[in-house]
C-alpha cells in the first residue's frame, strides 16, 4: 500500500488550482488523473472561463496570476440587452477591469505546466480507480491496477458524478434545465474593445465574451435542448446568418471559426461537503447555471477556504466542518441567484418582457442598486 498525505482526484481546473494553492503554502499533494496529460485530447475544451477580480486577486496571492493574465482578455464593459429592446443596462467602472475571459484549453495547458514544474506536486496520470474506502482517520483509493493508496485527506475534484463520492454523498438539489449551451468562437470585422454583451432573447441568453484577440469573441448561446441540436446541425453559413441577425452589426460581419460544442445544463448541489477524511470542492460539490459566469469562481472560493483552514490548523474533522459551514450557504445563494435570473430571462411571457424592460431601465438609472449588482458580479460580497 502506498501512503500519501493529501491526494487530489482529478486534474481539471479545480484539481490543479487546489494543488497549486497548497504548494503556495509549501504543502505537498499528489494528483491522480485517469487521462494522459501528455495527450492533446486531455486539453480539448472549447469553453471559456470568466474570472472575477476577487478570483484574480487570489490567484495573484498564490503567484500564478501573471501567467494566467498573459492569456486572458479583460472585460471593461458589460452590456445587458433585453430582446432588442431600446433599454440597455451598461456596467462599467471607470476602466477598472470587471473580469477576465480565458480559453479553457489554454488555461488547462498553463496550469499543467505549472503543476509539472512544482516541487510540491506529484501528478500521476493514466491512473484510474475502482472505488474509495473512507474511515475516520484516512481514506483508501483502490486503483484499477490492484494497488491501493492510503491518504490522510482525499480531495474529490473529478466532477459531480465522481465514483469517489457516490457511496457517501447525496444530492440536496438535482435539476435539469432542459437547456443546452451552444459554444463556439467567432471572428468579427471590428474590435470588441473588451466589451461583453448579454442578449436576453426569447429563446434564451446569448452571450458574446471578448477573447484575447480584439477581433475574436466566444459565444455562449443558452437555448432549449431541441433547438440547440437543430442549430448545431445547420450548415455553418445558415447559423452565421441567424447569429448575425440576433447580434446586430456592432461587431461588423461575424464568421464562426471553430467547431461547435453543446453542453446540457443542470444544477447539482450536495447535502454535505465532507465525510470522514474525504472532502468535495468545485464541481464535485456544486454545479450552477452558467449564465452569470460564476462556476469556477465559486470553486476558487472553496479552494481558498479549504487550504487556508488546513494550512493554519491541520487536517481534522472540525476543520472540515468549518470548511463546509463557510462554503455551503454561499454556493446555495449563488444557485438561487442563477436560478432566478434564468427563470426571469428565459421566458417568453409578454408581461415579463415589459417587466424586464422596466427593470433594466430602473437599475441603469439608480446607481446604488447598479453598483451593488456590479460588486456582487465582481466577487466582492
Amino acid at each position: 500500500m502506498i501512503e500519501e498525505n493529501v491526494i487530489i482526484v482529478g486534474a481539471g481546473l479545480s484539481g490543479m488550482l487546489t494543488a497549486l494553492t497548497f504548494a503556495s503554502k509549501n504543502i505537498k499533494t499528489t494528483i491522480l488523473e485517469s487521462q494522459s496529460i501528455e495527450d492533446e485530447i486531455f486539453y480539448n475544451d472549447e469553453r471559456t472561463t470568466a474570472l472575477t477580480p476577487s478570483s484574480c486577486q487570489f490567484l495573484n496571492n498564490i503567484n500564478i496570476w501573471s501567467a494566467i493574465e498573459s492569456i486572458s482578455s479583460k472585460m471593461l464593459d458589460v452590456y445587458v440587452v433585453n430582446n432588442k429592446a431600446p433599454e440597455i443596462l451598461h456596467f462599467f467602472k471607470n476602466k477598472e477591469v470587471l473580469g477576465y475571459i480565458v480559453k479553457n484549453k489554454e488555461f488547462k495547458k498553463l496550469l499543467a505546466n505549472l503543476v509539472k514544474s512544482s516541487p510540491f506536486i506529484t501528478i500521476i496520470d493514466q491512473c484510474s480507480y475502482n472505488k474509495v474506502s473512507s474511515y475516520i482517520n484516512h481514506s483508501i483509493i483502490h486503483l484499477n491496477n490492484n494497488h491501493t493508496v492510503k491518504c490522510e485527506l482525499l480531495i474529490v475534484c473529478d466532477g459531480y458524478n465522481s465514483k469517489a463520492k457516490q457511496p457517501f454523498f447525496s444530492s440536496r438539489i438535482e435539476k435539469s434545465y432542459s437547456q443546452s449551451a451552444l459554444i463556439f468562437n467567432i471572428h468579427h470585422e471590428r474590435d470588441h474593445e473588451n466589451c461583453a454583451v448579454e442578449h436576453f432573447m426569447t429563446f434564451g441568453p446569448l452571450a458574446l465574451l471578448p477573447l484575447f484577440d480584439q477581433k475574436n469573441s466566444s459565444v455562449v448561446w443558452t437555448i432549449e435542448e431541441k433547438q440547440a441540436l437543430l442549430l448545431k446541425n445547420l450548415p455553418i453559413s445558415e447559423l452565421e446568418y441567424i447569429l448575425q441577425k440576433n447580434c446586430g452589426n456592432a461587431l461588423g460581419k461575424v464568421t464562426i471559426d471553430n467547431s461547435i460544442s453543446t453542453f446540457p445544463l443542470k444544477a447539482r448541489l450536495t447535502n454535505k461537503y465532507y465525510y470522514n477524511k474525504l472532502v468535495l470542492l468545485g464541481d464535485s460539490a456544486h454545479i450552477i447555471h452558467p449564465l452569470a459566469g460564476q462556476g469556477l469562481n465559486q470553486g476558487i472560493k472553496d479552494i481558498k477556504s479549504l487550504v487556508k483552514l488546513i494550512s493554519s490548523y491541520g487536517i481534522h474533522q472540525k476543520i472540515l466542518e468549518e470548511y463546509q459551514k463557510s462554503r455551503q450557504d454561499d454556493n446555495l445563494a449563488m444557485y438561487a441567484i442563477t436560478e432566478g435570473l434564468n427563470s426571469i430571462f428565459s421566458n417568453n411571457s409578454k408581461a415579463l418582457w415589459y417587466l424586464r424592460r422596466t427593470g433594466l431601465k430602473a437599475i441603469d438609472t439608480f446607481p446604488p442598486i447598479k453598483n451593488l449588482l456590479l460588486q456582487y458580479a465582481m466577487g466582492r460580497r
